[in-house]
């Protein structure tokens, strides 16, 4: 066996933090038969409040954003929706790599993948290279 999910290990661009808050409201029941096992559902978890906030990978801060209403669950949508176009466009747009010198040189030192610490072989495999030239190959 092997671990083969090492997209799972990459840092998401995002990350949302949401609560809600709920009113707990009682519901009535006939009696559970005592001849065999049962759950008694006691109460239902009505949403009445959210409130959430977008995390991007470098720290930026987006809400938070509250909302207190018997539409909570529409509300939060509608506004994480939002949320996503703006996150969205935000990855399309590309920036340019910013490294330490310390951090090329653990790059050109490198002889393992940081992700699935399998071996790079530099000298075999072109998909390894710093820089592709597509005239010579």
């Amino acid at each position: 066996m092997t671990f083969k999910n090492y997209h799972k290990q990459m840092k998401a661009p995002y990350v949302v933090y949401a609560d809600f808050e709920c009113i707990l409201e009682k519901i009535s029941g006939c009696e559970p038969p005592s001849n065999k096992s049962f759950t008694v559902k006691t109460e239902h978890h009505v949403p009445c409040g959210v409130s959430f906030i977008v995390v991007r990978s470098d720290g930026q801060l987006t809400g938070p954003f509250n909302y207190k209403g018997p539409d909570a669950v529409n509300a939060f949508l509608i506004k994480l929706h939002e949320q996503e176009k703006e996150m969205r466009e935000d990855m399309a747009n590309a920036r340019p790599l910013v490294m330490t010198p310390h951090d090329w040189q653990a790059y050109r030192n490198a002889v393992e993948c940081h992700i699935c610490n399998k071996s790079l072989v530099r000298d075999q495999h072109c998909d390894s290279m710093a820089v592709y030239d597509y005239d010579s190959g």
